[in-house]
């Protein structure tokens, strides 16, 4: 019983805090959304995507393309990454050519995943013309998993991993992605801006671009 109502006073507590976030941004604020996403147990930010119309589905993107495909120079993992010209016109597009992103399994999800946003989305940048999405297979997990996951059979071609929007008075964005490659340590010697601005080989990112721009976007509406 006790047990019990700590979990309600946990889940309480984590619905007070997504409402003031809400109020936040109603009330003129800009929100980045950019989980550590595992898909194990619940979603990182469950409580707002819900709120404002977007999913992570429970799908890895596989590139098809070996010419899209590089890695972290100075990970001992060799760290997989990937590349995408498929930027979309946006109030965040300027400037934002290509981006590599961190393209790992981890856990039940992926360092980078795909995102599902409704009408009221602008979608910003999509992975390359030839990636697919394919469902995690979930009976083969030796961890925790969601409860009812949200995923596809067939996956989606072409997936969507950025996207921004207008929400009431305020704005919200949406990144899918493990920041240590970028605002958590993608300065440092291990991910030396390879996500951030220099890329892979002769083919730079413009991820810390990207970031700028939605930075200053999500400012413009703030008091």
């Amino acid at each position: 019983d006790v047990t019990m109502r700590g979990q309600k006073t946990s889940a309480e507590k984590v619905q007070a805090f997504a409402g003031m976030v809400d109020a936040y941004v109603a009330s003129g604020g800009g929100v980045l959304l950019m989980p550590t996403e595992t898909n194990m147990l619940k979603q990182a930010v469950a409580d707002l995507t819900s709120r404002w119309g977007a999913r992570l589905p429970v799908e890895r993107i596989e590139e098809g393309d070996k010419d899209k495909l590089g890695h972290l120079t100075h990970s001992s993992q060799a760290t997989p990454l990937a590349l995408t010209d498929q930027i979309s016109p946006s109030p965040v597009s300027e400037g934002v050519k290509q981006i590599w992103y961190p393209y790992a399994p981890a856990y039940n999800a992926q360092m980078t995943g795909p995102i599902v946003v409704d009408e009221n989305w602008q979608i910003v940048v999509r992975a390359s013309a030839t990636s697919l999405t394919k469902p995690v297979d979930l009976a083969k997990s030796t961890m925790p998993v969601l409860e009812n996951p949200f995923l596809r059979p067939d996956g989606e071609r072409q997936p969507a991993i950025a996207a921004v929007r207008e929400y009431r008075g305020g704005r919200v964005a949406l990144v899918n992605q493990w920041r240590q490659f970028s605002i958590g340590s993608g300065t440092r010697y291990i991910f030396d801006r390879q996500v951030l601005s220099k890329g892979f080989g002769d083919r730079p990112s413009d991820f810390g671009r990207l970031l700028e721009n939605t930075y200053r976007w999500l400012a413009e509406p703030s008091r």
